[in-house]
């Protein structure tokens, strides 16, 4: 029941929120996409695949989800036995903490900087402790992300303020 009505919620959101996405006002300046074009996109494909999600929820018989909740359970058990892990509440608190303080941080020290100092620090802490790819992962994925944001669809990031847009504005 939690899945059908969490199904119909996102569709119900993104169809919500496509009408207020349409209505984005185009930039002043002359860009390729209009305004609205990403987050209506998104907002589509999020439709499609809640809604893909419902028929299939609503089609699926009351023997079928409890089989598949048993059996999902099973493997989350057997998986957390195997990997020697457990429901770990301390990480996800962590992980909720670091977020909020990455997006108060992103604004004054700019996403270059910000982005792979704070991914570094979370793969610590959830105990990934391979020197090189504690670097490597983090600045690998903040140009990939500068890649898809900045060069393919035009969406600024933060650049910080001061000596942090400073550097920013040499990178990117």
């Amino acid at each position: 029941m939690t899945e059908r009505l969490l199904a119909g919620f996102f569709v119900v959101f993104a169809a919500v929120f496509f009408i207020i996405a349409m209505q984005i006002t185009p930039p002043k300046v002359d860009a390729p996409l209009a305004g609205s074009f990403w987050p209506g996109m998104a907002l589509v494909l999020l439709f499609v695949c809640s809604a893909s999600e419902m028929v299939r929820l609503l089609r699926q018989t009351k023997e079928e989800r409890a089989a598949k909740e048993a059996a999902d359970e099973k493997k989350k058990r057997a998986l957390q036995e195997a990997m020697g892990e457990a429901d770990n509440r301390t990480l996800l608190i962590f992980g909720g903490v670091i977020v909020f303080f990455y997006i108060i941080v992103v604004h004054y020290v700019g996403f270059l900087i910000t982005t792979p100092v704070f991914m570094a620090a979370y793969l610590y802490v959830t105990g990934y402790r391979n020197k090189v790819m504690l670097v490597a992962a983090p600045l690998l994925a903040t140009a990939v992300f500068l890649l898809l944001f900045v060069v393919a669809t035009y969406i600024p990031l933060p650049r910080g303020i001061g000596i942090f847009k400073e550097i920013s504005v040499l990178i990117y």
